[in-house]
């Protein structure tokens, strides 16, 4: 049985445990061939086994050549000689329908910084990229790749996949190809993934605007269905608790994405969509006193909604970091009290890493979920 099959059978048991952890020592050479490993208490009490389970892991590794037992020295890592790689055993496939980042957008509030952190991670390691952005339902292609055999392969769809993509997922899994995925969907959690922490960043916000004296805030999502709203409904209903602030119902606004971003008229349709629902909710003893929109493009128009009623004292959060460079900016002067930037460059990142942990054995056989923390963005 290879190596790798052996981790995933015992991955489980202490000596599975230590087994992954020597192997990602000398992955990453942090015991470079013929060096002298670490005494075997030291090791134990690091991997919190006993030295009978070490001394079992190391067995299996002198059995595989991969160390050696020497008189009055201990045991040293053996120097293997490997057959050169092929240029598909050096790629990494990356399956997305977003582009990549340039300029100052590589680290940037859009989900084409994801890319870029994908792409910058996987050279880190030494790794080739092939991206395959557009696909069709036929099977020959997705034949061609599995029969090319590349290391592993990155999925990130920016949106919940079309059955046919998760059928390419599936087989991709089938083969038994490491793969890492985004996704906020439970369908994800069958695979190794990496997702936002949406709620964590609206727990930000929330605490913030309370942090202002602020304790009626108004949630105004535009895309009520998307999982990440319900992370963001998640934060806000943790905050509200912590906080002893009233949870208010939030807020969906129908009909909004209709209409091209970059149009004066469309914003204008959008402030005036928006003023309608808040008409309830900006007098009287229950009147809110700031408002969470989903994103910055709807922080924008928010802002623009409120100066119809005269509320110029309603500070306004929105999401991703992106308001700077908006086309709204030529319509409406003000800018959003606070934003959230999602850390999408070492989003992607984070998924090159925990491929590359997969590929290397150094994880557990279960699928494994990376969380990437986000960061509230004051304006002022």
């Amino acid at each position: 049985m290879e190596w790798q099959e052996q981790a995933k059978v015992s991955s489980r048991s202490a000596k599975g445990r230590a087994l992954q952890l020597l192997r990602g020592m000398f992955e990453d050479d942090r015991i470079p061939p013929g060096s002298r490993l670490p005494a075997e208490s030291a090791l134990a009490r690091d991997f919190s086994v006993s030295r009978i389970t070490l001394r079992s892991a190391l067995g299996v590794l002198e059995q595989e050549g991969l160390v050696r037992r020497e008189r009055n020295v201990g045991c040293v890592r053996v120097k293997v000689d490997r057959p050169e790689l092929s240029l598909m055993e050096r790629t990494i496939v990356l399956l997305s329908d977003l582009l990549v980042a340039s300029g100052p957008e590589v680290y940037g509030g859009t989900s084409e910084s994801v890319m870029s952190g994908v792409m910058d991670a996987v050279n880190s390691h030494g790794l080739n990229v092939l991206r395959v952005s557009s696909m069709d339902d036929s099977e020959q292609w997705l034949q061609n790749l599995i029969r090319a055999k590349p290391r592993g392969a990155i999925v990130c769809w920016w949106r919940l996949p079309t059955p046919w993509q998760w059928e390419v997922l599936e087989k991709l899994a089938a083969t038994g190809m490491p793969l890492v995925t985004y996704g906020h969907d439970e369908s994800y959690d069958r695979f190794d993934s990496v997702r936002s922490d949406h709620a964590g960043g609206t727990y930000q916000l929330v605490k913030a605007l309370a942090g202002l004296g602020k304790r009626r805030i108004l949630r105004m999502w535009t895309q009520p269905d998307e999982v990440w709203v319900h992370q963001h409904d998640a934060g806000y209903e943790r905050a509200t608790a912590e906080l002893g602030i009233p949870s208010l119902p939030p807020v969906y606004i129908e009909d909004w994405n209709r209409g091209n971003d970059l149009l004066e008229a469309v914003f204008h349709r959008r402030m005036r969509l928006m003023a309608g629902y808040l008409t309830e909710h900006m007098q009287g003893p229950n009147a809110i006193d700031a408002i969470m929109t989903a994103n910055d493009r709807e922080a924008m128009s928010a802002l623009a909604a409120c100066r119809l009623y005269g509320r110029n004292d309603v500070p306004i959060v929105g999401y991703d970091n992106s308001w700077q460079s908006m086309p709204e900016r030529e319509w409406e002067t003000g800018i959003p009290f606070a934003t959230v930037d999602k850390q999408n460059h070492e989003l992607g990142k984070a998924m090159a890493d925990l491929l590359w942990q997969r590929i290397n054995g150094t994880l557990p056989a279960d699928p494994q979920t990376r969380w990437v923390e986000q960061k509230i963005v004051f304006t002022a």
